[in-house]
C-alpha cells in the first residue's frame, strides 16, 4: 500500500528547464545542442554544484571558459529559469493525492534555484517533503540516496513511489524495492499513478 508519493522537478513536476534553457544558449552561440547540454548536466555534478559544494559563478564561469562564452552569469542562468513551467496537470494530481491521504513530496537534483523557482511561484505549499540534492549534500546517482530517504521517512521502501524522468534514477530506486513511474508523458503518468493510488477521475 503506497503512503508516500515522491516526484522529480524538472521533467515531472516541470518542464525540463536545465535541457531546454542549455538548448537555448547553446542555439545562440552556434554550438552544438546535444553535446552543449551532455557537457553542462556533467560538469553540474563534477564541479559538485548540485550537491551544494560550488556557487552557481562558479558552475557558469567554468562553462563559459569551456566553450568560450561570453555572456554574464545572470544571462545564462535566467536563460534556464525562465523554461521551468509547472505543468499543471501535474499539481492537480498532487492536490488529489493529498486529498486523498497520501503524503507527497519532491525528490529532485537541483541547485539553489529550486528555492529560486519557488520564491517567484510557490509550489512547495502542494508537498509535505522537499528533498533537494544541494541541501541533502547528495545526489540521485548515489543509490544510497534512497535508504536514506525510506530512512527520513519512517516507512517501509513499498510503501513508497517515486517517479522520475530519468531511467537510471528509476533502476536505483527500484534496487530498494521503491516502487517507481519513469515519466514518459502525461497520458501515461495519468494511467499509472491512478493504478497506484487507486484513485479515478
Amino acid at each position: 500500500m503506497i503512503k508516500v508519493v515522491l516526484l522529480d522537478f524538472g521533467g515531472v513536476i516541470s518542464e525540463e528547464g536545465f535541457k531546454e534553457g542549455l538548448f537555448a544558449i547553446a542555439r545562440k552561440h552556434s554550438l552544438n545542442e546535444e553535446e552543449f547540454y551532455l557537457e553542462a548536466k556533467e560538469l553540474i555534478f563534477k564541479i559538485a554544484y548540485v550537491e551544494g559544494k560550488v556557487t552557481e559563478e562558479d558552475y557558469f564561469t567554468e562553462l563559459k571558459n569551456i566553450f568560450k562564452i561570453q555572456d554574464d552569469t545572470e544571462t545564462l542562468k535566467n536563460e534556464i529559469l525562465s523554461r521551468f513551467e509547472l505543468r499543471d496537470e501535474v499539481i492537480e494530481w498532487v492536490i488529489k493525492l493529498r486529498a486523498n491521504g497520501f503524503k507527497t513530496g519532491i525528490l529532485s537534483d537541483q541547485t539553489n534555484w529550486l528555492c529560486e523557482l519557488n520564491e517567484k511561484e510557490p509550489f512547495f505549499v502542494f508537498f509535505d517533503y522537499i528533498f533537494n540534492s544541494y541541501s541533502l549534500g547528495k545526489t540521485k546517482r548515489d543509490p544510497s540516496l534512497f535508504g536514506d530517504i525510506v530512512m527520513q521517512l519512517g516507512v517501509k521502501a513499498e510503501e513508497l513511489l517515486f517517479v522520475d524522468d530519468d531511467p537510471d534514477n528509476i533502476k536505483r530506486a527500484k534496487s530498494f524495492g521503491i516502487h517507481t513511474i519513469l515519466y514518459s508523458d502525461y497520458e501515461d503518468f495519468n494511467k499509472k499513478m491512478r493504478f497506484f493510488s487507486e484513485i479515478g477521475d
